[in-house]
């Protein structure tokens, strides 16, 4: 393959997603970060700057005492996105699930700037106190989130670490089985909460 099949490709990928967008509307997302998600606060990332019809993959992390990424496509795509984005242009945002695979804290996008002018994309995304996993279909009055009840611990701790700087940020996460249900717990630095149904 050649540079101008290269540039082909990239031409003809850029004109098809803004067909679609324009087909669709140009509004930056389904739902809004934090819909259908328990806990949880929008976390505004840093610009990322592209050039003309730039196509990036780039990957974004949840951070504090809200580390959880909920992908809400995982529910048969019925919760929308748990992202957003402004911009001064065009972008077309494409979530990859399969890369936050084992990974918590981690959004992951395919991102392609349908414009010939430079820009610059702010994402944000929706991040939860509550692992996604907890089983909150069990909970039909909802749940909470307590410190911990020191109850027995259910299986393995989990340990997650992501470096998007020099120092690495790790999480761990257990379950605990209590006398009134489960309790997941989550340590971060030197704070630990769980989230129990009601």
């Amino acid at each position: 393959m050649n540079c101008s099949d290269t540039i082909r490709m990239r031409v003809r990928r850029v004109l098809m997603t803004g067909a679609v967008c324009l087909l669709a509307g140009s509004g930056p997302s389904i739902a809004a970060p934090c819909d259908f998600v328990p806990y949880c606060e929008p976390q505004q990332q840093a610009p990322v700057q592209y050039g003309f019809l730039e196509i990036k993959g780039w990957a974004y992390y949840c951070t504090g005492d809200h580390p959880y990424y909920w992908n809400n496509a995982a529910w048969g795509g019925l919760g929308g996105n748990n992202f957003g984005w402004t911009a001064n242009t065009h972008f077309s945002v494409s979530e990859n699930p399969f890369a936050e695979d084992g990974a918590p804290s981690k959004f992951d996008a395919t991102i392609d700037h349908l414009s010939v002018h430079k820009d610059s994309i702010v994402m944000t995304i929706g991040c939860s106190r509550q692992p996604q996993n907890f089983p909150a279909q069990s909970c039909s009055n909802g749940t909470r989130v307590v410190s911990d009840p020191k109850c027995p611990v259910r299986g393995a701790v989990q340990n997650y670490c992501t470096q998007t700087g020099p120092v690495p940020v790790c999480i761990q996460a257990w379950s605990e089985q209590c006398s009134n249900g489960i309790a997941m717990c989550t340590e971060e630095l030197d704070a630990t909460w769980c989230v129990v149904c009601n």
